[in-house]
């Protein structure tokens, strides 16, 4: 069967609709990995914690949680949404869009998978590159209309790319 990785830029903990598919995948017989993020408060890692001494998939958490990490990534984003201003590459868009989607994307070209499936638009970015790295398939889980997050002016060109 497929290896199928999903990528979210959240924690499990508050994230059902993740947990609930790769525990479906798991069950239908595919390896399932999830990348996902570990930054917020107790109550989430609470629940992160149950969750993980239950489920049968891989999970990797990437630690946000060091202010000095978290203040290097966003200096790192907003020098790419600088360059990408600057050049119209769409390379610094993709990791200019928020700040954990560098560290997401490192995770998931760290991991071969055959199928990629996005969650939120800041991890969309991490699976194109993984699954063009592996030559694989991805998908995005378009459960909301993120487009419409934003309102529709000029100052908001960087976020609706």
């Amino acid at each position: 069967m497929p290896h199928i990785c999903i990528v979210t830029p959240h924690q499990i903990g508050c994230n059902p609709r993740v947990v609930k598919e790769a525990d479906a995948l798991h069950e239908a017989g595919h390896e399932v990995s999830v990348i996902a993020t570990r930054m917020l408060g107790h109550h989430v890692e609470a629940r992160d914690q149950a969750l993980m001494r239950r489920i049968r998939w891989r999970l990797e958490r990437i630690d946000l949680r060091s202010r000095v990490r978290w203040k290097l990534l966003r200096v790192g984003q907003l020098g790419a949404q600088y360059a990408h201003v600057a050049t119209g590459l769409g390379r610094y868009a993709d990791v200019g869009f928020r700040a954990y989607t560098r560290p997401l994307r490192w995770a998931a070209l760290a991991t071969s998978a055959d199928l990629y499936l996005a969650h939120y638009p800041a991890a969309l970015p991490a699976v194109a590159a993984a699954a063009r790295k592996y030559g694989a398939r991805y998908a995005y889980d378009a459960e909301d209309f993120h487009l419409g997050d934003w309102p529709d002016t000029p100052s908001y060109d960087i976020e609706r790319r």
